[in-house]
Protein backbone atom coordinates (compact mmCIF):
# COMPACT_ATOMS: atom_id res chain seq x y z
CA UNK A 1 0.00 0.00 0.00
CA UNK A 2 0.96 3.52 -1.09
CA UNK A 3 1.19 6.90 0.18
CA UNK A 4 1.80 10.21 -1.60
CA UNK A 5 5.41 11.38 -2.20
CA UNK A 6 5.13 14.51 -1.21
CA UNK A 7 4.28 13.59 2.50
CA UNK A 8 7.81 13.92 4.05
CA UNK A 9 6.46 17.26 5.57
CA UNK A 10 3.34 17.12 7.65
CA UNK A 11 1.79 20.90 9.31
CA UNK A 12 1.40 21.17 13.09
CA UNK A 13 -1.95 22.56 14.16
CA UNK A 14 -3.15 24.87 16.86
CA UNK A 15 -5.73 26.97 17.65
CA UNK A 16 -5.93 29.91 20.28
CA UNK A 17 -9.33 31.35 21.38
CA UNK A 18 -9.53 34.46 23.57
CA UNK A 19 -12.41 36.97 24.05
CA UNK A 20 -12.51 40.67 26.02
CA UNK A 21 -15.15 42.87 26.78
CA UNK A 22 -14.63 46.60 26.50
CA UNK A 23 -14.29 48.75 29.57
CA UNK A 24 -16.83 50.79 30.77
CA UNK A 25 -17.05 54.54 29.74
CA UNK A 26 -17.43 56.87 32.91
CA UNK A 27 -20.35 58.87 33.03
CA UNK A 28 -21.16 62.54 33.21
CA UNK A 29 -22.31 64.92 35.62
CA UNK A 30 -24.28 67.62 34.41
CA UNK A 31 -24.21 71.10 36.73
CA UNK A 32 -26.78 72.62 38.73
CA UNK A 33 -26.96 76.58 39.69
CA UNK A 34 -29.28 78.21 42.27
CA UNK A 35 -31.62 80.55 41.60
CA UNK A 36 -31.12 84.67 41.14
CA UNK A 37 -31.34 86.86 44.26
CA UNK A 38 -35.28 87.92 44.53
CA UNK A 39 -35.83 92.44 45.11
CA UNK A 40 -35.85 94.20 48.07
CA UNK A 41 -33.60 92.20 49.61
CA UNK A 42 -35.98 89.05 49.96
CA UNK A 43 -33.72 85.56 49.52
CA UNK A 44 -33.80 84.03 46.29
CA UNK A 45 -35.27 80.30 45.73
CA UNK A 46 -33.27 78.17 43.70
CA UNK A 47 -34.42 75.02 42.22
CA UNK A 48 -33.38 71.51 43.51
CA UNK A 49 -30.18 69.84 40.64
CA UNK A 50 -32.62 67.20 39.09
CA UNK A 51 -31.74 63.13 40.04
CA UNK A 52 -28.65 61.53 38.33
CA UNK A 53 -29.09 59.50 35.59
CA UNK A 54 -28.56 55.41 36.04
CA UNK A 55 -25.64 54.32 35.71
CA UNK A 56 -24.74 51.75 33.01
CA UNK A 57 -25.16 47.99 32.74
CA UNK A 58 -22.30 46.41 33.34
CA UNK A 59 -20.51 44.52 29.88
CA UNK A 60 -21.12 41.18 29.57
CA UNK A 61 -18.40 38.62 30.76
CA UNK A 62 -16.25 37.32 29.25
CA UNK A 63 -16.41 34.05 27.24
CA UNK A 64 -14.25 31.11 28.62
CA UNK A 65 -11.48 29.79 26.88
CA UNK A 66 -12.06 26.00 25.80
CA UNK A 67 -9.17 23.78 26.42
CA UNK A 68 -7.82 21.48 23.53
CA UNK A 69 -11.30 20.80 21.56
CA UNK A 70 -13.28 22.40 24.72
CA UNK A 71 -15.74 25.48 23.97
CA UNK A 72 -15.96 28.72 26.23
CA UNK A 73 -19.21 29.91 27.08
CA UNK A 74 -20.19 33.93 27.45
CA UNK A 75 -21.13 35.32 30.85
CA UNK A 76 -23.73 36.92 31.92
CA UNK A 77 -24.54 40.56 31.41
CA UNK A 78 -23.95 42.82 34.62
CA UNK A 79 -27.03 44.65 36.39
CA UNK A 80 -28.24 47.96 35.51
CA UNK A 81 -26.62 50.97 37.64
CA UNK A 82 -28.72 52.72 40.34
CA UNK A 83 -30.17 56.32 40.28
CA UNK A 84 -28.94 59.39 42.61
CA UNK A 85 -32.23 60.17 45.03
CA UNK A 86 -30.57 62.93 46.51
CA UNK A 87 -32.93 66.38 45.23
CA UNK A 88 -30.19 68.74 45.68
CA UNK A 89 -27.35 66.39 44.61
CA UNK A 90 -26.72 66.34 41.47
CA UNK A 91 -24.18 63.41 41.18
CA UNK A 92 -24.46 60.92 38.25
CA UNK A 93 -25.57 57.06 39.50
CA UNK A 94 -23.25 54.25 40.70
CA UNK A 95 -21.98 52.17 37.82
CA UNK A 96 -23.73 48.54 38.00
CA UNK A 97 -22.10 45.82 38.33
CA UNK A 98 -19.85 43.76 35.84
CA UNK A 99 -20.78 40.51 34.21
CA UNK A 100 -20.09 37.08 35.38
CA UNK A 101 -16.85 35.22 33.93
CA UNK A 102 -17.22 32.94 31.61
CA UNK A 103 -17.08 29.51 31.65
CA UNK A 104 -15.26 27.17 29.39
CA UNK A 105 -15.10 23.13 28.98
CA UNK A 106 -11.52 21.77 29.27
CA UNK A 107 -10.27 19.72 27.13
CA UNK A 108 -6.85 17.96 26.93
CA UNK A 109 -4.03 20.32 28.08
CA UNK A 110 -1.70 18.01 26.22
CA UNK A 111 -3.41 18.11 22.73
CA UNK A 112 -1.42 18.20 20.16
CA UNK A 113 -3.71 18.33 17.30
CA UNK A 114 -7.88 18.55 17.42
CA UNK A 115 -10.00 18.27 13.93
CA UNK A 116 -13.64 18.16 13.59
CA UNK A 117 -13.75 20.11 10.17
CA UNK A 118 -16.07 21.90 10.95
CA UNK A 119 -14.73 25.20 9.80
CA UNK A 120 -15.28 23.11 6.39
CA UNK A 121 -11.74 23.26 5.66
CA UNK A 122 -8.83 20.00 6.38
CA UNK A 123 -5.98 22.80 6.10
CA UNK A 124 -2.91 20.92 7.74
CA UNK A 125 -4.21 17.49 5.88
CA UNK A 126 -2.31 16.08 2.58
CA UNK A 127 -4.30 13.54 1.02
CA UNK A 128 -4.12 11.47 -1.94
CA UNK A 129 -5.38 12.37 -4.89
CA UNK A 130 -6.44 10.80 -7.99
CA UNK A 131 -4.62 13.04 -10.42
CA UNK A 132 -2.35 10.65 -12.92
CA UNK A 133 0.81 10.61 -10.31
CA UNK A 134 -1.50 8.45 -7.28
CA UNK A 135 -3.97 6.11 -8.39
CA UNK A 136 -6.76 6.77 -5.52
CA UNK A 137 -8.34 9.90 -3.47
CA UNK A 138 -10.57 11.69 -4.18
CA UNK A 139 -11.20 13.88 -0.50
CA UNK A 140 -13.27 16.34 0.89
CA UNK A 141 -14.74 17.98 4.25
CA UNK A 142 -18.42 17.78 3.66
CA UNK A 143 -21.90 17.77 5.76
CA UNK A 144 -23.33 14.62 6.35
CA UNK A 145 -26.04 14.70 9.07
CA UNK A 146 -25.71 17.98 9.70
CA UNK A 147 -22.48 18.05 10.81
CA UNK A 148 -19.27 18.18 8.63
CA UNK A 149 -16.84 15.19 8.20
CA UNK A 150 -13.92 14.41 6.13
CA UNK A 151 -14.98 11.45 3.06
CA UNK A 152 -13.34 9.56 1.00
CA UNK A 153 -15.72 10.07 -1.72
CA UNK A 154 -14.77 7.19 -4.04
CA UNK A 155 -14.14 3.29 -3.65
CA UNK A 156 -10.26 2.35 -4.50
CA UNK A 157 -9.47 -1.13 -4.49
CA UNK A 158 -5.98 -0.05 -3.35
CA UNK A 159 -5.70 2.19 -0.23
CA UNK A 160 -6.27 5.71 0.00
CA UNK A 161 -4.54 7.65 2.45
CA UNK A 162 -4.59 11.23 4.18
CA UNK A 163 -1.91 12.97 6.56
CA UNK A 164 -1.48 15.25 9.28
CA UNK A 165 0.89 16.03 11.90
CA UNK A 166 4.00 16.85 12.67
CA UNK A 167 6.98 14.33 11.67
CA UNK A 168 8.46 15.74 15.24
CA UNK A 169 6.56 14.46 17.32
CA UNK A 170 7.40 11.03 19.27
CA UNK A 171 4.97 9.88 21.82
CA UNK A 172 1.33 10.29 20.68
CA UNK A 173 -2.02 8.96 21.35
CA UNK A 174 -4.57 9.34 18.36
CA UNK A 175 -8.26 8.79 18.33
CA UNK A 176 -10.63 9.08 15.43
CA UNK A 177 -14.34 8.42 14.31
CA UNK A 178 -14.69 6.76 10.97
CA UNK A 179 -18.34 4.90 9.23
CA UNK A 180 -18.58 2.88 6.23
CA UNK A 181 -20.58 4.57 4.02
CA UNK A 182 -20.70 2.32 0.96
CA UNK A 183 -18.89 -0.90 -0.38
CA UNK A 184 -19.68 -2.44 -3.34
CA UNK A 185 -16.57 -4.83 -2.51
CA UNK A 186 -17.19 -5.75 0.63
CA UNK A 187 -15.66 -6.54 3.84
CA UNK A 188 -13.69 -3.00 3.55
CA UNK A 189 -10.70 -1.74 6.15
CA UNK A 190 -10.50 1.68 7.89
CA UNK A 191 -6.89 2.43 8.92
CA UNK A 192 -4.84 4.88 11.32
CA UNK A 193 -1.25 5.45 11.01
CA UNK A 194 1.24 6.43 14.18
CA UNK A 195 4.91 8.01 14.10
CA UNK A 196 4.66 8.12 10.09
CA UNK A 197 7.55 9.39 8.96
CA UNK A 198 7.40 8.74 5.13
CA UNK A 199 5.66 6.56 2.81
CA UNK A 200 7.40 3.59 3.61
CA UNK A 201 7.76 4.28 7.79
CA UNK A 202 4.65 3.72 10.14
CA UNK A 203 2.97 1.95 12.66
CA UNK A 204 -0.86 1.41 11.48
CA UNK A 205 -4.55 -0.05 12.42
CA UNK A 206 -6.01 -2.28 10.30
CA UNK A 207 -10.17 -2.31 10.93
CA UNK A 208 -11.74 -4.95 8.59
CA UNK A 209 -15.11 -4.75 8.62
CA UNK A 210 -17.34 -8.30 8.15
CA UNK A 211 -21.26 -8.44 8.05
CA UNK A 212 -20.13 -11.55 10.95
CA UNK A 213 -17.38 -10.68 12.67
CA UNK A 214 -15.46 -7.45 12.59
CA UNK A 215 -11.54 -7.65 13.28
CA UNK A 216 -8.71 -5.65 13.94
CA UNK A 217 -4.65 -5.86 13.72
CA UNK A 218 -1.84 -3.80 13.81
CA UNK A 219 0.87 -3.52 11.90
CA UNK A 220 4.49 -1.80 11.19
CA UNK A 221 6.02 -0.76 7.44
CA UNK A 222 9.42 -0.36 7.75
CA UNK A 223 11.71 0.12 4.19
CA UNK A 224 8.94 -1.36 2.21
CA UNK A 225 8.27 -4.10 4.48
CA UNK A 226 5.06 -4.88 6.37
CA UNK A 227 4.40 -7.11 9.73
CA UNK A 228 2.02 -7.62 12.19
CA UNK A 229 2.70 -6.92 15.86
CA UNK A 230 -0.74 -6.98 17.26
CA UNK A 231 -2.30 -10.25 16.05
CA UNK A 232 -6.35 -10.00 14.84
CA UNK A 233 -8.71 -9.33 16.90
CA UNK A 234 -12.22 -10.28 16.77
CA UNK A 235 -14.92 -8.08 17.73
CA UNK A 236 -17.55 -10.88 17.96
CA UNK A 237 -19.44 -7.81 16.09
CA UNK A 238 -21.00 -7.70 12.56
CA UNK A 239 -19.67 -4.00 10.60
CA UNK A 240 -20.68 -3.55 7.60
CA UNK A 241 -21.05 -0.50 5.26
CA UNK A 242 -24.20 1.86 4.79
CA UNK A 243 -25.54 1.55 8.62
CA UNK A 244 -24.94 5.06 9.53
CA UNK A 245 -22.86 3.46 12.48
CA UNK A 246 -19.92 5.51 13.79
CA UNK A 247 -16.67 3.52 15.57
CA UNK A 248 -14.05 5.05 18.05
CA UNK A 249 -10.51 3.33 16.51
CA UNK A 250 -7.29 4.79 18.64
CA UNK A 251 -3.93 4.22 17.91
CA UNK A 252 -0.58 4.66 20.59
CA UNK A 253 2.68 4.53 20.51
CA UNK A 254 4.13 5.87 23.52
CA UNK A 255 7.96 4.49 23.99
CA UNK A 256 8.22 1.24 23.23
CA UNK A 257 4.14 0.36 23.82
CA UNK A 258 1.99 0.45 20.96
CA UNK A 259 -1.91 -0.22 22.06
CA UNK A 260 -4.74 -0.13 19.78
CA UNK A 261 -8.41 0.14 21.27
CA UNK A 262 -12.03 0.16 19.38
CA UNK A 263 -14.68 2.05 21.10
CA UNK A 264 -12.43 3.26 24.08
CA UNK A 265 -11.48 -0.65 24.97
CA UNK A 266 -8.20 -2.23 24.32
CA UNK A 267 -7.49 -4.79 22.27
CA UNK A 268 -3.94 -5.42 22.29
CA UNK A 269 -0.65 -4.26 23.21
CA UNK A 270 2.66 -4.83 21.89
CA UNK A 271 6.72 -3.71 22.32
CA UNK A 272 8.58 -2.14 19.14
CA UNK A 273 11.31 -0.30 19.11
CA UNK A 274 11.52 0.40 14.79
CA UNK A 275 9.96 4.51 14.74
CA UNK A 276 10.26 6.49 16.84
CA UNK A 277 8.82 9.87 15.41
CA UNK A 278 6.68 11.24 12.83
CA UNK A 279 2.66 11.93 11.95
CA UNK A 280 -0.55 10.64 11.76
CA UNK A 281 -3.11 9.44 8.88
CA UNK A 282 -6.40 7.72 8.47
CA UNK A 283 -7.15 6.08 5.29
CA UNK A 284 -9.83 3.78 3.47
CA UNK A 285 -9.99 0.47 1.08
CA UNK A 286 -13.02 -1.00 -0.51
CA UNK A 287 -15.02 1.92 0.78
CA UNK A 288 -16.62 5.35 0.91
CA UNK A 289 -15.88 6.67 4.29
CA UNK A 290 -16.24 9.25 6.46
CA UNK A 291 -13.88 10.50 9.54
CA UNK A 292 -14.26 12.51 11.94
CA UNK A 293 -12.78 13.96 15.58
CA UNK A 294 -9.50 13.18 14.86
CA UNK A 295 -7.38 13.71 18.32
CA UNK A 296 -3.81 13.24 18.81
CA UNK A 297 -2.48 13.62 22.52
CA UNK A 298 1.06 13.15 23.99
CA UNK A 299 0.64 10.88 27.54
Amino acid sequence: MTLRQNVGTLIALSALVAACAPEDEGSVRPSSYGGAGGRGGMAGTGTAGTAGSSGRGGAPGVGGVGGFGGTGTGGSGGSGGTAAIDAGNDSAGAGGSGGSSGSGDSGPTDGLLFEDFEDGNADGWIADVDDGNDSVGDWAVVTEAGSKVYKEQKEYSDPSWAVGGDVAWTDQVVETKVQFVSSAAGDPVAFLAVRLSSKDRYYFLEFHANETDASLKVRKRVNGSTTDIISSYKTGMPVQAGTGTWYTIGLSAVGTTISASLNGKEIGTATDSALTNGGVAVGIVDAVAIFDNVKVTAP
